[in-house]
């Protein structure tokens, strides 16, 4: 297993915030290689929702198919999705603080087969890079529409 996190303070209230992480045609705007979210069940998000996940990696788009495994509205929500290669959670939390509010995010990736444990040390410090530049486009995006 392979688990990266990293929080940072965003300049917005929580619920505008959770309102935009819960918006999944805005995941493209500020999750790296994400190139589209889409819901492929019914109804409000909520947990056991089924999702489609589509993102590029090496310049090839790929897909993955899953669901929302956690969700507390206004607080948490998490996504597993997986495919041949690997299962992938991504978990945001948000919570308010004095300034606006604190966003973890985290991501957890269990892959199958047999992964060489150096190439293991390289996918996490990528993963603890990527969930950085993620959270620092969340916060542009949202500090920008400041009113």
């Amino acid at each position: 297993m392979i688990q990266s996190e990293s929080s940072l303070e965003i300049a917005q209230p929580s619920a505008s915030v959770f309102s935009s992480i819960n918006d999944l045609s805005k995941a493209p705007d500020w999750l790296e290689s994400c190139v589209q979210l889409t819901q492929t069940s019914s109804g409000p998000i909520s947990q056991g929702t089924t999702l489609r996940y589509v993102y590029n990696q090496d310049g090839d788009s790929r897909e993955m198919k899953g669901f929302v495994s956690k969700y507390e509205n206004g607080k948490r929500l998490a996504f597993t999705f997986e495919d041949s290669q690997f299962q992938l959670t991504i978990e945001m939390e948000v919570s308010r603080t004095s300034k606006g509010t604190m966003v973890k995010q985290a991501i957890e990736i269990n892959p199958k087969g047999s992964l060489v444990p150096a190439m293991s040390k390289m996918i996490a410090e990528g993963n603890k890079q990527q969930i950085h530049r993620n959270l620092s486009r969340l916060k542009r995006l949202l500090e920008s529409h400041e009113s």
